[in-house]
């Protein structure tokens, strides 16, 4: 799986950091999420499997977003 996904985001059309819409949007967004900004950090992703329809998750691998990754185990 690691080898295969790849996570994505695909917007409409290009947006420069530096356009008015960018811009715009940047502070609806600082607007809208002011009081969790500061609050919270996220610094990576869990992954875990479920070996059979039905079964408990296993914890598989840490992913740390500055590309560190840890396995647990298959």
């Amino acid at each position: 799986m690691f080898e295969q996904f790849r996570f994505h985001m695909t917007l409409s059309d290009t947006l420069r950091k530096e356009s008015p819409q960018a811009k715009a949007l940047e502070q609806g967004a600082r607007r809208h999420f002011a009081g969790v900004l500061n609050a919270h950090t996220v610094d990576g992703i869990a992954v875990f499997v479920e070996r059979e329809q039905g079964g408990p998750f296993h914890y598989l691998a840490y992913c740390g977003f500055d590309g560190e990754v840890t396995r647990y185990g298959d």
